[in-house]
């Protein structure tokens, strides 16, 4: 069984509250109607009577309508208000409408009244769900919060007010050396927050003046304590795409930022090793070419010099020896190069070359100074 509907009727005309209520009950028979013409009356029966809608007249000798309207939005905004006068004022008739009237009917179109009051109450059940769906949104978002492994903060731009802020937040508020301001009344809550604050040098400012800028904001900061705080920040948009909030999401990024501090660290060690090595590379290369030096110097002495009565048998010999020191000073050269080119010293210079030709002058060479177990073939299919 469905309950009576309860309507407050604000009326000081006898025969203008019966007609009301006549109309009111030929679209809805089960009613239950308490009648006022008083501010005070009014009021006493919003918190006794508990309506499920408000008729009032736009004038009464000590009290108004647009006076109830305020009043009764004051209460329970969910309780519709129904202006039902005999004023033909179209400004009146706006202005209440925008104040929160669901309907402005006149007595000389009375037959109206228990439609308006039928869509008035469906409109109001509307509402309520709507009411409850966010209540279970919002229920839903305080757990997500409560059991979330960051620290979130929500902030109403509209009320430029702290909506939500979970545990988290508060613990890591409580480290020292971070202070955090919002312009307008949210700073209150972030005082009470911020229990332990120190010095100017680590203030983080988190301004609200321009809820219009989309972007994701994205900021990290040290704590004199020593551990890092990364803050991320973006618009809430609702189903219009208008801004109504910012969440804030803070994250202790303290063991990221220590491991990459410590990367910074091996890869600076990492450079100094190579510059080490590529400097010995260097001073060996140049040790090694001066004893290379002096074998070729007396090689070539010998042969011009001191051997010339020598049997021509020891020329070998000597070729043997020159074509060594060259291959030695040759592979010296490679060294620097690649030290060179490791360091950053020696720019590469790229040059067309014939890789048949090439190819085939390393094959020769390869088998002059080895003696390989199988037959390298080399066919191409090209000339050059």
């Amino acid at each position: 069984m469905n309950p009576k509907v309860k309507i407050i009727l604000v009326e000081d005309v006898e025969t203008d509250a019966l007609l009301a209520v006549h109309e009111i009950r030929k679209a809805i028979p089960d009613i239950e109607l308490v009648t006022v013409d008083t501010e005070e009356a009014f009021r006493e029966a919003l918190a006794s009577f508990h309506p499920d809608l408000v008729v009032t007249d736009y004038s009464l000798p000590s009290f108004d309508g647009m006076t109830a309207l305020k009043i009764t939005l004051a209460h329970d905004a969910l309780i519709p208000v129904i202006i039902f006068t005999g004023s033909q004022n179209e400004s009146i008739a706006v202005e209440c409408i925008k104040s929160g009237a669901v309907d402005y009917v006149l007595k000389e179109q009375q037959r109206r009244l228990g439609q308006a009051v039928v869509n008035a109450l469906k409109q109001k059940e509307v509402q309520r769900k709507k009411e409850e769906a966010l209540g279970r949104n919002e229920s839903l978002m305080k757990l997500v919060m409560a059991t979330s492994p960051q620290a979130l903060l929500v902030i109403d731009h509209r009320q430029d007010t702290v909506l939500y802020c979970n545990q988290k937040l508060s613990d890591i508020w409580g480290q020292p050396g971070l202070q955090v301001r919002i312009s307008g009344k949210a700073s209150a809550v972030f005082t009470q927050l911020a229990s332990a604050l120190a010095g100017d040098d680590n203030q983080f400012f988190l301004e609200l003046q321009d809820p219009g800028n989309h972007a994701v904001c994205e900021k990290t900061i040290q704590l004199k304590g020593g551990n890092f705080i990364k803050c991320y920040t973006d618009l809430i948009l609702g189903e219009s795409g208008k801004c109504y909030g910012r969440l804030y999401t803070f994250e202790d990024v303290t063991r990221e930022e220590e491991y990459a501090r410590s990367l910074r660290v091996s890869i600076e060690k990492e450079k100094e090793l190579n510059e080490l090595k590529s400097k010995i590379v260097r001073l060996t290369s140049h040790e090694f070419k001066t004893p290379l030096a002096s074998i070729l110097m007396a090689s070539e002495t010998l042969q011009h010099y001191g051997m010339k009565q020598v049997d021509g048998k020891f020329s070998v010999y000597f070729e043997r020896i020159d074509k060594n020191v060259l291959y030695m000073k040759e592979m010296i050269d490679k060294f620097l190069n690649l030290s060179r080119l490791e360091s950053g010293h020696l720019p590469v210079q790229l040059t067309p070359a014939d890789l048949v030709q090439f190819t085939r002058e390393w094959l020769v060479d390869y088998h002059d100074k080895n003696t390989p177990s199988a037959t390298i073939l080399f066919k191409s299919e090209c000339d050059e």
